[in-house]
């Protein structure tokens, strides 16, 4: 057996099968990657919800075990019910206000932070406004840890100055990157408005045949674009 997570929510999680422990580590490192950046952490489940590792169900599951100190099956509902419980997890997180952010990304010159968006193997994301222009962007910040590196400096200038030659109605427009005077790498991109497919799907359902074509094709056709002009999504797989 690995060792153990440090986070009662995550053993429980690991211990009763509902996520591996690797999963859990990933999770905890996004919570720490907040800190590191003055921002108040989203709790654990919330987080692997986010990733995909668990459903809400399947958090209420582990909270009620956390409650009664035991096993999952110490509940009342016992393993089936629990499991499949379609109500979503209610929590009290809201959106981080600018003064709970790092002093360093809070000042990077010509842009006013908003709120945290969300956080990605090469960067966290936040929502500012770019002050010339009045306008919404989103902002994509170098995690400290990763700015210590010079590839990683490289490879993230690398790709911020790819995506800006992308021209394509499916891609999000790169507008802007540089560093700080704190020492803040960032990359300003295009901001849209509007949910995920992953959100779509859990607020309607399965999606009809023709509507998730119509998505599959315009995820190509923006793939396509992309590998022409050099650009390779890791994210996406067959």
């Amino acid at each position: 057996m690995g060792k153990k997570t440090g986070n009662r929510f995550g053993e429980i999680a690991v211990r009763e099968g509902f996520a591996s422990r690797k999963a859990v580590r990933e999770c905890l490192e996004i919570q720490s990657k907040l800190k590191s950046f003055g921002v108040e952490p989203k709790r654990l489940g919330e987080i692997m919800v986010e990733k995909g590792y668990l459903r809400d169900a399947d958090v209420q599951a582990i909270l009620d075990v956390q409650r009664l100190g035991g096993s999952r099956m110490d509940s009342r509902s016992g393993v089936t019910d629990i499991r499949s419980g379609k109500g979503r997890l209610r929590t009290s997180h809201v959106a981080t206000p600018p003064k709970k952010l790092n002093r360093a990304v809070r000042n990077i010159p010509g842009y006013e932070v908003l709120e945290l968006l969300g956080e990605g193997g090469m960067g966290m994301v936040f929502k500012a406004r770019q002050k010339s222009l009045d306008r919404v962007v989103a902002l994509k910040v170098l995690p400290p840890s990763a700015a210590k590196e010079t590839a990683f400096i490289k490879r993230f200038y690398s790709e911020a100055r790819t995506v800006a030659k992308l021209n394509h109605e499916n891609i999000i427009a790169g507008i802007d990157v540089g560093e700080s005077p704190g020492g803040i790498y960032y990359f300003v991109m295009e901001y849209v408005e509007g949910e995920s497919v992953a959100e779509l799907i859990d607020r309607t359902g399965p999606l009809e045949e023709r509507f998730s074509l119509q998505i599959a094709l315009q995820i190509a056709n923006a793939l396509d674009h992309a590998h022409k002009n050099g650009l390779v999504h890791r994210d996406v797989k067959p």
